[in-house]
């Protein structure tokens, strides 16, 4: 999912793994602080997680002043049917 409001560019962009808007506390929540801190710069948040399956429930909304946000899945479910399946003999290397 990508939001942009009128974003042609961010004083900010911040580049995060696994965190906000997604997972409660620690860095999600200085996230939040942050952004909500600063109302006078216009932020882009770049999320990556592992599946969107594993991001069901976001417990943070995107502030007033994030005018970017895109989410990347590193693993979804095309990916996991074009996996090879691993050899019951092992891998190659060792043949």
């Amino acid at each position: 999912m990508i939001v942009s409001r009128d974003a042609k560019s961010v004083d900010i962009l911040l580049i995060l793994e696994g965190t906000f808007p997604y997972v409660r506390g620690g860095v999600s929540s200085w996230v939040n602080r942050l952004i909500h801190g600063f109302p006078e710069y216009r932020f882009g948040v770049i999320f990556l997680g592992s599946m969107a399956e594993d991001y069901r429930t976001q417990p943070y909304q995107l502030p007033e002043n994030v005018d970017y946000y895109a989410e990347h899945f590193l693993y979804g479910e095309k990916m996991l049917e074009d996996t090879p399946k691993a050899s019951q003999k092992g891998p190659t290397f060792w043949q």
